[in-house]
């Protein structure tokens, strides 16, 4: 949707122009700095289309308003960055040598350049030939209101007053963007995860708001751009904003697909949306937007049937049963309009949403009992390009037969309930651990966190080597940890998480246990913590891992993992047949171990070693005669003995069997490679 023009700039149309009008002034600190003003009446917001001849990469350049409080500072080498990709990207023209700044709000903008010392003001040499003149301001004072606000039609809905939809919320932003002659528009956009879990931050939104690298250096996505609370229609002061564009990876008119990996992370407590790679009709969904550029807005209805259309003629589809490239989905609720464009189509597999189609666009109205809206089909996206960087697997490790490569399990702890966890290293590893507690929302779950988990290793002995109960404290490598998941992974660390890191020292080959549990400074806590067990670097080989929690009707406990290649693999759940390994609590009478795939879908369920069926057999003997730990028949059982899994991220959860209702009491899981 279009939310204001192009205007030239005449006088500043040449470099020579716009040098001339730069007043070079010596800084305090040895170097130079310039200012020019630049002045649109009436826009409510700016942006400078600057032509780049030549600019240091250690320049630094300040855009802000005259009258605000604000500054945006850009490097000279994220422009240079930007620059190039366009012209590697075939824009050899003057397009794709001009940056869009930052978007400043009110009709004056100032530019301000600062050179290092000894830095020539004759290395620098660009224009401004145009400005993006912005008529509808899509920002406001932090917990404040504007006309511009609720603009969208009065029979939207108000994402706030859907708090079972905060994932996909969270992991949808507004996205506005300027063509080469300066036009701003505005569309919606979902962040996607990978089959590795990295959170590399791909975007996915349209085709016909973005379709090329020039106008992907343009994107300025905006977070949590949504109500304080149901229908209260005020901005919630704590929305982000991104201004660093983005690295076009594939766009088709087919699907109307337009697939992008920002270039910076996007802010902590976004959701990465889970995708679902296979096409389907007849079933409900949900779209999450930004209608008009407006606050957070949700629709529901049902996916009628597969749509052909010729590409950029809404008009041409035709409703096909069997297939086409797009979604025909009819609103029961809310609908969608200019600005909700390439926002995303969810459906719903147990209590997680995955993303099935980005939006192209429709025919609705709050007095159109019979509007729908048309959505390009990821499923077919997907197959043609989008597997190349979502379906990554997981890191390439060098190993020697079945390998898990990660481990990561949610549990919940009370101050009489710990959770105890082991694996194996085959060979000396560089292992990365971390306990998260109040940080379980950069996560997607919002559950009552434990406020501070305390992380305690031992070796086979139980002796103990080290423990944690601060992310910033001052433990083995810590700061490794942290540095990790806050780069690699995209999840901040909260402080009072517990961090174990052995990156510049390696743990020597064994069998380790660790505990998580409230830590002394906080004797009543309790709440859930995901711990995760990760090696760092090639050659690192977890061979097996086992958790023991507590499973109760309320709080079930998951596991997932990661497998590096077609793996022979025994899953069991022990509840009745604690007693074999030492441990005598209340045991869960009879667990129900369920496993998905990376998609959310349940691959086995079982709640009985001594029931029929897989390789449950070849379970029991593995324990009984390589273990010596005879399972329980009402133990839980899943063996992938005669037939592998493949490659890629699973997932588990152990709940009590509905057999046996009200069911609680401790389990131990254990994961195991088969050599």
């Amino acid at each position: 949707m279009k939310i204001g023009f192009g205007r030239e700039v005449n006088e500043l149309r040449r470099p020579e122009d716009t040098m001339a009008r730069l007043i070079w002034q010596d800084t305090a600190q040895g170097g130079k700095m310039a200012a020019i003003s630049i002045t649109s009446p009436q826009a409510t917001g700016l942006r400078l289309g600057i032509l780049i001849e030549s600019l240091p990469a250690a320049a630094v350049l300040l855009f802000y308003s005259q009258k605000g409080d604000n500054a945006i500072e850009v490097s000279g080498a994220e422009i240079l960055k930007l620059i190039k990709l366009n012209v590697d990207a075939g824009d050899q023209t003057e397009n794709g040598r001009t940056y869009w700044s930052p978007q400043i709000d009110g009709e004056e903008l100032t530019i301000e350049l600062g050179l290092p010392p000894g830095t020539s003001a004759n290395a620098v040499s660009i224009a401004i030939p145009r400005v993006s003149h912005i008529y509808r301001t899509l920002n406001a004072p932090n917990g404040g209101a504007t006309e511009e606000i609720g603009q969208s039609l009065s029979c939207e809905l108000d994402v706030s007053c859907y708090g079972d939809w905060s994932p996909s919320s969270r992991a949808t932003a507004q996205m506005t963007y300027t063509i080469s002659n300066g036009t701003p528009y505005v569309c919606s956009g979902t962040l996607l995860n990978n089959t590795r879990a990295d959170y590399t931050p791909y975007f996915l939104s349209a085709n016909h708001c973005i379709s090329d690298q020039t106008t992907a250096s343009t994107l300025i996505t905006k977070w949590f751009y949504r109500s304080t609370s149901c229908n209260s229609g005020i901005l919630n002061g704590g929305y982000q904003t991104r201004s660093s564009g983005a690295t076009l990876l594939y766009a088709s008119a087919d699907t109307d697909t337009s697939f992008m990996r920002l270039n910076s992370a996007p802010p902590a407590g976004v959701a990465f949306s889970g995708w679902w790679g296979t096409g389907q009709t007849g079933i409900a969904a949900t779209g999450v937007h930004h209608p008009q550029g407006d606050l957070q807005k949700i629709s529901f209805g049902s996916v009628q049937s597969y749509d052909s259309c010729l590409a950029g003629n809404i008009q041409s589809c035709t409703q096909n049963s069997s297939y086409g490239n797009y979604l025909h989905f009819p609103f029961s609720t809310g609908l969608t309009e200019g600005g909700s464009s390439g926002s995303g189509l969810f459906r719903t597999s147990g209590s997680s949403a995955y993303l099935i189609g980005q939006l192209w666009g429709g025919a609705a109205s709050c007095g159109n009992q019979n509007g729908f809206g048309i959505y390009g089909r990821f499923d077919v996206a997907y197959d043609a390009a989008l597997k190349n960087w979502l379906n990554v697997g997981p890191p390439a490790i060098t190993v020697n037969g079945a390998t898990v490569t990660q481990f990561a399990s949610r549990a919940m702890v009370t101050p009489s309930g710990a959770v105890y966890g082991g694996f194996q290293l085959a060979n000396p590893t560089n292992l990365y651990i971390a306990v998260r507690g109040p940080s379980l929302g950069t996560l997607g779950i919002t559950p009552t966190p434990l406020a501070r988990p305390r992380l305690s290793l031992y070796n086979q002995s139980g002796v103990m080597l080290t423990s944690s109960n601060q992310c910033s404290g001052s433990t083995p490598d810590n700061a490794a940890v942290v540095s990790y998941y806050q780069n690699v992974r995209n999840q901040a660390l909260d402080p009072n998480d517990a961090c174990l890191g052995f990156v510049t020292s390696a743990l020597p080959a064994g069998a380790y246990t660790f505990t998580v549990t409230s830590d002394a400074s906080n004797p009543n806590g309790s709440g859930e913590v995901v711990f995760d067990t990760t090696p760092a670097g090639s050659g690192a080989i977890l061979m097996q891992f086992g958790t023991r929690g507590t499973v109760t009707p309320s709080h079930a406990v998951y596991g997932g993992f990661m497998l590096a290649n077609p793996t022979a693999l025994i899953v069991a759940v022990r509840g009745p047949s604690l007693g074999t390994l030492g441990i005598t609590p209340t045991p869960l009478a009879r667990p129900r171990l369920t496993l998905y795939n990376l998609s959310g879908q349940p691959l086995a369920t079982n709640s009985q070693c001594g029931s029929a069926g897989g390789d449950n057999a070849l379970v029991a003997a593995f324990y009984q005669t390589t273990r010596g730990q005879p399972l329980d028949a009402n133990d839980s059982c899943l063996g992938y003995v005669n037939t592998t899994l493949p490659a890629g991220y699973y997932t588990f959860s152990v709940a009590s069997d509905p057999a046996v209702p009200g069911g609680s009491g401790e389990i131990v899981f254990d994961t195991t490679p088969l050599h």
